[in-house]
């Protein structure tokens, strides 16, 4: 649903762009959030320039129905350590890169392929 709405498109679309286009090394992540009107928009977390990684420590902000977050464009799959925060959180969370989008679901910790190229809005 969230890749069939312009704001879900558009928040995940500017976390792609805050990692360079999945060009750097550095991952990018944030909460994908709806509000009281039924948009979505992005909470993008702080920047901790770590190597294929990103990290928050803290309170999941309310609202939140997802986690996204980047990979380079050489590693486009979910983790097993991606699959596994989903499960534990119990939140879907999204994979990135400018050519696919990998949804891992809550309930199973499944990763699925939802996107391919053409997804990412400039």
């Amino acid at each position: 649903q969230i890749l069939h709405t312009r704001d879900g498109i558009n928040g995940l679309s500017h976390l792609v762009r805050l990692s360079g286009f999945s060009r750097r090394a550095e991952e990018r992540a944030g909460f994908l959030m709806i509000d009281d009107a039924g948009h979505f928009h992005l909470q993008a977390w702080p920047a901790s320039n770590r190597y294929h990684a990103e990290e928050w420590s803290g309170a999941i902000p309310q609202g939140t129905v997802a986690i996204a977050h980047t990979h380079p464009i050489a590693t486009p799959a979910a983790s097993m350590h991606d699959c596994a925060e989903a499960l534990r959180l119990g939140i879907p969370m999204f994979v990135l890169t400018p050519d696919s989008v990998v949804l891992i679901g809550a309930s199973d910790g499944k990763p699925h392929s939802i996107a391919n190229r053409g997804w990412l809005t400039e």
